[in-house]
Protein backbone atom coordinates (compact mmCIF):
# COMPACT_ATOMS: atom_id res chain seq x y z
CA UNK A 1 0.00 0.00 0.00
CA UNK A 2 1.30 3.46 -0.91
CA UNK A 3 2.32 5.80 1.86
CA UNK A 4 -0.01 8.80 1.61
CA UNK A 5 0.77 12.22 3.07
CA UNK A 6 -1.61 15.17 3.11
CA UNK A 7 -0.38 18.69 3.78
CA UNK A 8 -1.77 22.21 4.17
CA UNK A 9 0.89 24.91 3.77
CA UNK A 10 -0.59 28.31 4.54
CA UNK A 11 2.11 29.94 6.68
CA UNK A 12 -0.21 30.61 9.60
CA UNK A 13 -0.36 27.09 10.98
CA UNK A 14 1.00 24.38 8.70
CA UNK A 15 -0.15 20.82 9.26
CA UNK A 16 0.36 17.44 7.65
CA UNK A 17 -1.13 14.01 8.16
CA UNK A 18 -0.15 10.55 7.06
CA UNK A 19 -1.51 7.03 7.37
CA UNK A 20 1.85 5.59 8.40
CA UNK A 21 4.71 6.32 10.77
CA UNK A 22 8.40 5.40 10.44
CA UNK A 23 8.38 4.13 14.01
CA UNK A 24 5.13 2.19 13.83
CA UNK A 25 5.25 -0.07 10.81
CA UNK A 26 2.64 -2.36 12.34
CA UNK A 27 0.21 0.41 13.26
CA UNK A 28 -3.47 -0.39 12.86
CA UNK A 29 -4.99 0.33 9.47
CA UNK A 30 -6.65 3.73 9.29
CA UNK A 31 -4.64 5.24 12.15
CA UNK A 32 -3.70 8.85 11.48
CA UNK A 33 -0.38 10.44 12.42
CA UNK A 34 -0.28 14.24 12.67
CA UNK A 35 2.77 16.36 11.85
CA UNK A 36 2.47 19.84 13.35
CA UNK A 37 4.37 22.45 11.34
CA UNK A 38 3.84 25.07 14.05
CA UNK A 39 2.51 28.62 13.80
CA UNK A 40 4.14 31.34 11.74
CA UNK A 41 6.09 28.95 9.56
CA UNK A 42 9.28 30.03 7.81
CA UNK A 43 11.96 28.66 5.53
CA UNK A 44 15.64 29.38 6.09
CA UNK A 45 18.61 29.43 3.74
CA UNK A 46 21.65 27.38 4.69
CA UNK A 47 25.30 28.05 3.90
CA UNK A 48 24.90 25.78 0.86
CA UNK A 49 22.15 28.15 -0.38
CA UNK A 50 19.60 25.35 -0.11
CA UNK A 51 16.38 26.01 1.79
CA UNK A 52 15.00 24.17 4.83
CA UNK A 53 11.39 24.36 6.00
CA UNK A 54 9.19 22.96 8.74
CA UNK A 55 9.75 22.95 12.52
CA UNK A 56 13.53 22.68 12.05
CA UNK A 57 13.54 26.02 10.22
CA UNK A 58 11.39 27.71 12.86
CA UNK A 59 13.84 26.68 15.61
CA UNK A 60 17.01 27.59 13.73
CA UNK A 61 19.04 30.75 14.35
CA UNK A 62 19.13 31.61 10.65
CA UNK A 63 17.66 35.01 9.84
CA UNK A 64 16.87 35.99 13.42
CA UNK A 65 18.95 39.17 13.43
CA UNK A 66 22.38 40.60 14.08
CA UNK A 67 22.70 38.96 17.49
CA UNK A 68 23.28 35.64 15.74
CA UNK A 69 26.17 36.84 13.62
CA UNK A 70 26.34 36.09 9.90
CA UNK A 71 23.67 33.38 10.24
CA UNK A 72 21.27 36.00 11.54
CA UNK A 73 21.13 37.97 8.29
CA UNK A 74 17.43 38.58 7.74
CA UNK A 75 17.54 37.58 4.07
CA UNK A 76 18.13 34.01 5.25
CA UNK A 77 14.58 33.71 6.64
CA UNK A 78 11.35 33.91 4.62
CA UNK A 79 7.79 34.05 5.95
CA UNK A 80 5.68 31.31 4.30
CA UNK A 81 2.52 33.45 4.24
CA UNK A 82 4.31 35.76 1.79
CA UNK A 83 5.48 32.79 -0.29
CA UNK A 84 1.95 31.36 -0.51
CA UNK A 85 0.63 34.76 -1.61
CA UNK A 86 3.34 34.86 -4.28
CA UNK A 87 2.36 31.46 -5.63
CA UNK A 88 -1.37 32.22 -5.77
CA UNK A 89 -0.85 35.65 -7.33
CA UNK A 90 1.83 34.59 -9.78
CA UNK A 91 4.42 36.96 -8.30
CA UNK A 92 8.12 36.19 -7.92
CA UNK A 93 9.21 38.08 -4.84
CA UNK A 94 10.37 34.95 -3.01
CA UNK A 95 12.01 31.69 -4.18
CA UNK A 96 9.49 28.88 -4.64
CA UNK A 97 12.08 26.47 -3.23
CA UNK A 98 10.97 27.70 0.21
CA UNK A 99 7.51 26.20 -0.36
CA UNK A 100 8.92 22.94 -1.70
CA UNK A 101 11.28 22.66 1.28
CA UNK A 102 8.39 23.10 3.71
CA UNK A 103 6.26 20.48 1.95
CA UNK A 104 9.20 18.04 1.96
CA UNK A 105 9.90 18.64 5.66
CA UNK A 106 6.34 17.74 6.66
CA UNK A 107 5.76 14.84 4.24
CA UNK A 108 9.17 13.14 4.15
CA UNK A 109 8.82 9.48 3.20
CA UNK A 110 5.41 9.87 1.56
CA UNK A 111 4.90 8.14 -1.79
CA UNK A 112 1.68 9.98 -2.66
CA UNK A 113 1.12 13.64 -1.84
CA UNK A 114 -2.15 15.55 -1.40
CA UNK A 115 -1.91 19.33 -1.09
CA UNK A 116 -4.76 21.40 0.35
CA UNK A 117 -5.68 24.64 -1.45
CA UNK A 118 -8.00 27.50 -0.47
CA UNK A 119 -11.26 27.34 -2.45
CA UNK A 120 -11.19 30.99 -3.53
CA UNK A 121 -10.81 32.69 -6.94
CA UNK A 122 -7.08 33.22 -6.39
CA UNK A 123 -6.65 29.42 -6.61
CA UNK A 124 -7.39 29.46 -10.32
CA UNK A 125 -6.06 26.98 -12.86
CA UNK A 126 -2.80 28.89 -13.26
CA UNK A 127 -2.20 28.91 -9.50
CA UNK A 128 -2.99 25.19 -9.30
CA UNK A 129 -0.43 24.53 -12.01
CA UNK A 130 2.18 26.53 -10.14
CA UNK A 131 1.62 24.50 -6.96
CA UNK A 132 1.86 21.19 -8.83
CA UNK A 133 5.05 22.27 -10.59
CA UNK A 134 6.65 23.17 -7.27
CA UNK A 135 5.85 19.88 -5.51
CA UNK A 136 6.31 17.63 -8.53
CA UNK A 137 9.04 15.01 -8.10
CA UNK A 138 10.08 11.66 -9.51
CA UNK A 139 9.40 9.72 -6.34
CA UNK A 140 5.71 10.35 -5.75
CA UNK A 141 2.37 11.30 -7.26
CA UNK A 142 0.65 14.58 -6.46
CA UNK A 143 -2.89 15.83 -6.34
CA UNK A 144 -4.70 18.90 -5.07
CA UNK A 145 -7.73 19.06 -2.79
CA UNK A 146 -9.89 22.02 -1.85
CA UNK A 147 -9.74 22.77 1.88
CA UNK A 148 -13.54 22.88 2.44
CA UNK A 149 -13.92 19.61 0.53
CA UNK A 150 -11.27 18.07 2.78
CA UNK A 151 -13.07 19.40 5.86
CA UNK A 152 -16.37 18.02 4.51
CA UNK A 153 -14.87 14.55 4.04
CA UNK A 154 -13.50 14.68 7.58
CA UNK A 155 -16.91 15.72 8.93
CA UNK A 156 -18.52 12.74 7.18
CA UNK A 157 -15.85 10.40 8.55
CA UNK A 158 -16.34 11.71 12.09
CA UNK A 159 -20.14 11.58 11.89
CA UNK A 160 -20.60 15.37 12.11
CA UNK A 161 -22.38 15.13 8.74
CA UNK A 162 -24.72 12.16 8.37
CA UNK A 163 -24.26 9.99 5.31
CA UNK A 164 -28.02 10.01 4.76
CA UNK A 165 -28.12 13.82 4.49
CA UNK A 166 -28.18 13.57 0.71
CA UNK A 167 -29.09 16.84 -0.97
CA UNK A 168 -28.48 18.98 2.12
CA UNK A 169 -26.19 22.01 1.95
CA UNK A 170 -23.38 22.77 4.36
CA UNK A 171 -21.42 25.99 4.62
CA UNK A 172 -17.77 25.91 5.65
CA UNK A 173 -15.98 28.90 7.17
CA UNK A 174 -12.20 28.69 7.18
CA UNK A 175 -10.20 31.37 8.98
CA UNK A 176 -7.45 32.75 6.74
CA UNK A 177 -5.18 35.74 6.43
CA UNK A 178 -7.72 37.68 4.36
CA UNK A 179 -10.86 36.90 6.40
CA UNK A 180 -13.22 33.92 6.33
CA UNK A 181 -13.03 31.64 3.31
CA UNK A 182 -16.69 30.68 2.78
CA UNK A 183 -17.85 27.77 0.66
CA UNK A 184 -21.19 25.97 0.42
CA UNK A 185 -21.15 22.27 -0.45
CA UNK A 186 -23.97 19.79 -1.04
CA UNK A 187 -23.87 16.12 -0.10
CA UNK A 188 -24.35 13.85 -3.10
CA UNK A 189 -24.44 10.07 -3.49
CA UNK A 190 -22.53 8.33 -6.28
CA UNK A 191 -25.06 7.05 -8.81
CA UNK A 192 -22.88 4.04 -9.63
CA UNK A 193 -21.75 3.27 -6.05
CA UNK A 194 -24.60 3.76 -3.62
CA UNK A 195 -22.33 3.44 -0.57
CA UNK A 196 -20.15 6.35 -1.68
CA UNK A 197 -21.04 9.94 -0.79
CA UNK A 198 -19.11 13.09 -1.60
CA UNK A 199 -19.43 16.87 -1.50
CA UNK A 200 -20.58 18.75 -4.60
CA UNK A 201 -19.26 22.27 -5.20
CA UNK A 202 -20.45 24.91 -7.64
CA UNK A 203 -17.52 27.19 -8.38
CA UNK A 204 -15.16 28.99 -6.04
CA UNK A 205 -16.09 30.16 -2.59
CA UNK A 206 -15.78 33.75 -1.37
CA UNK A 207 -13.85 35.69 1.26
CA UNK A 208 -16.01 37.44 3.85
CA UNK A 209 -15.39 39.56 6.97
CA UNK A 210 -11.94 40.80 5.99
CA UNK A 211 -11.72 42.66 9.30
CA UNK A 212 -11.24 39.37 11.15
CA UNK A 213 -8.56 38.10 8.78
CA UNK A 214 -5.47 36.82 10.54
CA UNK A 215 -3.34 39.57 9.00
CA UNK A 216 -5.47 42.22 10.67
CA UNK A 217 -5.65 40.35 13.98
CA UNK A 218 -1.89 39.71 14.06
CA UNK A 219 -1.29 43.39 13.40
CA UNK A 220 -3.43 44.22 16.45
CA UNK A 221 -1.79 41.52 18.59
CA UNK A 222 1.64 42.87 17.65
CA UNK A 223 0.57 46.35 18.76
CA UNK A 224 -0.57 44.90 22.09
CA UNK A 225 2.73 43.05 22.57
CA UNK A 226 4.64 46.27 21.87
CA UNK A 227 2.39 48.23 24.24
CA UNK A 228 3.07 45.72 27.02
CA UNK A 229 6.81 45.73 26.21
CA UNK A 230 7.79 49.26 25.07
CA UNK A 231 11.42 48.18 24.92
CA UNK A 232 10.59 46.33 21.68
CA UNK A 233 10.02 49.69 20.00
CA UNK A 234 13.44 50.89 21.06
CA UNK A 235 15.63 47.80 20.90
CA UNK A 236 16.98 46.06 17.81
CA UNK A 237 16.31 42.36 18.31
CA UNK A 238 14.83 39.29 16.71
CA UNK A 239 11.09 39.40 15.99
CA UNK A 240 8.73 38.23 18.74
CA UNK A 241 6.52 35.24 17.91
CA UNK A 242 4.04 36.06 20.67
CA UNK A 243 1.41 37.86 18.50
CA UNK A 244 0.48 34.86 16.34
CA UNK A 245 0.95 32.41 19.22
CA UNK A 246 -1.54 34.39 21.28
CA UNK A 247 -4.10 34.30 18.48
CA UNK A 248 -3.61 30.57 17.89
CA UNK A 249 -3.88 29.67 21.57
CA UNK A 250 -0.24 28.59 21.84
CA UNK A 251 0.61 31.37 24.31
CA UNK A 252 -1.30 32.94 27.20
CA UNK A 253 -1.17 36.30 28.90
CA UNK A 254 1.95 36.75 31.07
CA UNK A 255 3.89 34.00 29.26
CA UNK A 256 7.55 34.92 28.85
CA UNK A 257 9.65 34.97 25.69
CA UNK A 258 13.42 35.39 25.46
CA UNK A 259 14.70 37.36 22.48
CA UNK A 260 18.25 38.06 21.40
CA UNK A 261 19.33 41.65 20.84
CA UNK A 262 21.44 42.56 17.83
CA UNK A 263 24.35 43.30 20.21
CA UNK A 264 24.28 39.72 21.49
CA UNK A 265 22.52 40.39 24.80
CA UNK A 266 19.17 38.92 25.80
CA UNK A 267 15.77 40.47 26.38
CA UNK A 268 12.77 39.02 28.24
CA UNK A 269 9.29 40.10 27.14
CA UNK A 270 5.86 39.16 28.50
CA UNK A 271 2.70 38.32 26.59
CA UNK A 272 -0.23 40.68 27.23
CA UNK A 273 -3.73 39.52 28.05
CA UNK A 274 -5.93 39.92 24.98
CA UNK A 275 -9.62 39.53 25.79
CA UNK A 276 -12.48 38.89 23.34
CA UNK A 277 -13.80 42.41 23.91
CA UNK A 278 -10.51 43.84 22.61
CA UNK A 279 -10.79 41.81 19.41
CA UNK A 280 -14.39 42.97 18.97
CA UNK A 281 -13.17 46.56 18.98
CA UNK A 282 -10.67 45.74 16.23
CA UNK A 283 -13.20 43.87 14.12
CA UNK A 284 -15.90 46.54 14.44
CA UNK A 285 -19.41 46.18 12.96
CA UNK A 286 -19.73 43.26 10.57
CA UNK A 287 -22.26 42.38 7.88
CA UNK A 288 -23.51 38.82 8.31
CA UNK A 289 -26.16 38.98 5.57
CA UNK A 290 -24.21 36.39 3.54
CA UNK A 291 -25.00 33.75 6.21
CA UNK A 292 -28.72 33.74 5.44
CA UNK A 293 -29.64 30.44 3.89
CA UNK A 294 -32.43 28.21 5.16
CA UNK A 295 -31.66 24.62 6.20
CA UNK A 296 -27.97 25.45 6.01
CA UNK A 297 -25.66 23.83 8.54
CA UNK A 298 -22.49 25.80 9.22
CA UNK A 299 -19.18 24.16 10.01
CA UNK A 300 -16.47 26.45 11.34
CA UNK A 301 -12.93 25.41 10.48
CA UNK A 302 -10.44 27.06 12.80
CA UNK A 303 -6.66 27.01 12.73
CA UNK A 304 -6.86 26.96 16.50
CA UNK A 305 -8.29 23.43 16.47
CA UNK A 306 -6.46 21.47 13.77
CA UNK A 307 -7.67 18.00 12.89
CA UNK A 308 -6.46 15.98 9.95
CA UNK A 309 -6.94 12.55 8.49
CA UNK A 310 -4.54 11.10 5.93
CA UNK A 311 -6.88 8.68 4.23
CA UNK A 312 -6.89 8.47 0.44
CA UNK A 313 -9.29 11.40 0.41
CA UNK A 314 -7.10 13.42 2.84
CA UNK A 315 -9.04 15.28 5.47
CA UNK A 316 -8.18 18.88 6.15
CA UNK A 317 -5.94 20.59 8.65
CA UNK A 318 -9.02 22.52 9.62
CA UNK A 319 -11.31 20.52 11.88
CA UNK A 320 -15.01 20.73 11.00
CA UNK A 321 -17.35 21.63 13.84
CA UNK A 322 -21.14 21.91 13.86
CA UNK A 323 -22.31 25.34 14.99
Amino acid sequence: MRRIAGVDINGWKDMAARDWSPGEEDAEKGKVFIVDGGVGSVAVRQESNSWVGGPQAALSHHGRGGGWGALGSRDRRVDLTAVVDDILNGSEHYPVETYAATVDALTRGGEALVVGLPDVPASNEAAQGRVLNIVRSQRRSQRLLWRPVAAFLHAIEEGAIARDAEGESFRFLIHSGEGLEVQTLRLRRDADHDAHVAPERDGFGTIELESIGLRNLVRFARQMVHKANPVLLEASCEESRLPLKLLCGEANGCDKEILRLDNGNWLEVAAPVIGPEMLCEVIGPADFSWTRLRTLQIHFCSRRSPSLSAQESFSSSNGAFRS
